[in-house]
């Protein structure tokens, strides 16, 4: 008989323990709004009597860092389900990290793009009831576009070295860590699309864990050949899987010929994929013009942007002094005298009329 009435007691403590314990149901994030407001919203319920609880709510993000936590000021629950809000929380304080994507939310209040975590508990400061956590994931991944910018789709270029410029809409800062971009290029087949070509040819050339929004196809990978055709794509690389990505984009290079002695590369309006590769110091250029050019003036800059070189020219100018007028708005350009340093430099010519004309070049 006293062994059946203590179990009778131990089902009774436990049931009382099951009948006096608050859960927490469920709770909703706007990412696009990230206040103490939102981290506050859960509906929960208490199945004690009335009880004293403090709300602690934060996220991290997959590495586990707290970009931001929220405390609650103390709040009175009754029993049953109880919706809590910004009508009866308010906030104690709430704390930002002090890294990239800490700030970030801070200053914007949105998260950044990726995956990261949501935690909320209910603790309990006065009562009987036990208090409880919930944690949800949340895939943000709608503030960050990839695009690809030059070569265009379909265009033909001149060089084989070309320059592959992209974009995305985040501070590569932002990027959760592990997370990186990828740029993969492919020789594509006779009437292969772009995007069949970089899903299932052999990569000529991938560039992992991308920090710039310009690819230099390197000088000593396989040459790239005139006449036939490649595909390029970016992609953003998280947990091994591919998260984001930008079009598939083709661009062929010409099958013309180049003089070795004169190579004059058209210069454009703007910068494209072009690279010339400087021989024996002096760069080949010419424009499109109606009217044969009499001035002109050429500025050089460093990757930095910082000016290297004013070189101006007339009809009636030396090939010392600058650039040396060769033929109808063709122009040979000599870079003995400024003992440039190898690497990557922009071109800057300003015609009569201040047209300007770019080209992207590299010294070896």
């Amino acid at each position: 008989m006293i062994k059946k009435v203590s179990i009778i007691l131990f089902l009774l403590v436990i049931c009382s323990s099951l009948l006096t314990q608050i859960n927490v149901l469920s709770s909703t994030l706007n990412q696009f709004n990230i206040s103490s407001n939102s981290m506050s919203q859960l509906s929960l319920s208490n199945t004690g009597g009335v009880s004293t609880v403090q709300v602690e709510s934060f996220i991290s993000n997959s590495t586990g860092e707290k970009l931001v936590q929220f405390v609650s000021q103390p709040l009175n629950i009754k029993s049953g389900v109880i919706v809590l809000g910004s009508h009866n929380v308010k906030a104690k304080s709430i704390v930002y990290s002090n890294s990239p994507q800490g700030n970030y939310v801070k200053s914007f209040r949105r998260l950044s793009s990726g995956t990261f975590n949501h935690c909320i508990t209910v603790r309990v400061i006065a009562g009987a009831e036990e208090g409880d956590e919930f944690c949800q994931t949340i895939e943000s991944d709608n503030n960050d576009q990839l695009y690809l910018v030059s070569p265009s789709d379909k265009e033909v270029i001149s060089t084989t070295t070309p320059l592959l410029m992209w974009m995305h809409t985040e501070a590569f800062n932002l990027l959760n860590p592990g997370d990186f971009f990828r740029l993969t290029l492919v020789e594509l087949k006779q009437k292969q699309s772009a995007a069949e070509g970089v899903i299932s040819n052999v990569p000529l050339f991938i560039a992992n864990y991308v920090t710039k929004h310009q690819v230099q196809y390197p000088f000593d990978a396989k040459q790239l050949e005139r006449g036939k055709k490649y595909g390029w794509i970016v992609q953003k690389i998280s947990n091994g899987n591919i998260v984001a990505s930008t079009e598939a984009w083709e661009f062929s290079i010409d099958e013309d010929k180049i003089n070795k002695n004169h190579m004059y590369v058209d210069l454009k309006k703007k910068l494209d994929g072009t690279l010339y590769k400087v021989s024996n110091e002096k760069i080949f250029f010419k424009y499109n013009e109606r009217y044969q050019a009499k001035q002109l003036s050429c500025n050089i800059y460093s990757d930095a942007r910082e000016k290297m070189i004013v070189a101006n020219t007339n009809n009636e100018q030396s090939e010392k002094e600058g650039a040396k007028l060769v033929g109808y708005n063709s122009f040979e350009l000599d870079l003995s005298p400024y003992s440039l340093k190898s690497g990557f430099y922009t071109l800057e010519v300003l015609d009569e009329k201040n047209q300007k004309y770019f080209l992207k070049f590299y010294i070896d």
